[in-house]
């Protein structure tokens, strides 16, 4: 019995921490309740960026990246979980679904940020828009 309440406290100082650290990383964007991050993601708001209610972020092992560039729209749905080491740049449009589950090392962006023809290799292409649904699973 008081083994399981020392947990239960322990789990409620962890999960209050991980609340706390979210909405001090993420001070720029638009946030969910209950949003849950571990580790120190980097994170840019020039654009908006929204996150919906219980979003997990783990930023541990690896750094995550969120980028809102200017005019751009970030947004991550509900019950989202995004793992470590994730890159997720918005210059135009990125719109991640609810239920979504992202693995570790994924890069989600809406432009090349270069062109492949070495004539026009510092022009930057128009962003194009990304649009990842519910309950998907990136690897």
């Amino acid at each position: 019995m008081v083994r399981s309440v020392v947990r239960t406290g322990v789990t409620y100082f962890h999960h209050g921490r991980t609340n706390l650290n979210g909405r001090w990383r993420f001070r720029g964007a638009e946030v969910g309740s209950r949003l849950r991050v571990s580790g120190r993601p980097r994170v840019v708001v020039h654009g908006t960026m929204r996150l919906g209610d219980r979003v997990q972020i783990y930023s541990t092992l690896a750094r995550s990246e969120f980028v809102a560039d200017s005019q751009a729209t970030l947004e991550i749905g509900s019950r989202t979980l995004v793992n470590f080491g994730t890159s997720i740049v918005a210059t135009g449009g990125v719109s991640i679904g609810a239920h979504c589950h992202i693995g570790p090392h994924c890069m989600i962006m809406d432009n090349p940020f270069h062109e492949l023809d070495p004539d026009h290799r510092l022009d930057v292409p128009s962003p194009r828009p990304i649009v990842i649904e519910d309950n998907v699973w990136l690897g």
